[in-house]
């Protein structure tokens, strides 16, 4: 299956902050503007950041966006958010929430840990 080819002016690149989104990915605009793309790589921006719009789990914040190879790194929202006591669960899987959508995970994310400014002593598994 191909993508869709962009419609010259609707497909323009646009900013959310400091990001510039370009095809394949698209921003979604209000006012019933027709798609730019296909709706699995749509993103939105709220707030001046980036964000995958049809993720199952969460939400995932857009970090970089690379126009030459038609990627983009995102980090799930959760991890972004600090937590309310203590350290986040030392099991998430960030990838549930991309199951349906045409994004995988690369070989060297499978198994991350991450431990970012934790006030308890890790339990026991």
């Amino acid at each position: 299956l191909g993508l869709p080819a962009p419609a010259s002016a609707t497909c323009s690149p646009k900013r959310c902050g400091d990001l510039n989104i370009a095809y394949p990915f698209w921003l979604e605009e209000g006012g019933g503007r027709p798609a730019c793309g296909s709706p699995s790589f749509q993103l939105k921006c709220n707030g001046g950041h980036a964000f995958l719009s049809r993720s199952m789990l969460g939400q995932y914040q857009v970090a970089r966006v690379f126009a030459e190879n038609s990627s983009l790194v995102a980090v799930n929202h959760n991890l972004l958010v600090p937590p309310r006591a203590g350290c986040p669960p030392w099991w998430f899987n960030i990838s549930l929430g991309l199951g349906l959508g045409p994004y995988t995970i690369s070989g060297k994310n499978r198994e991350v840990l991450i431990l970012h400014n934790c006030t308890m002593p890790q339990q026991e598994r």
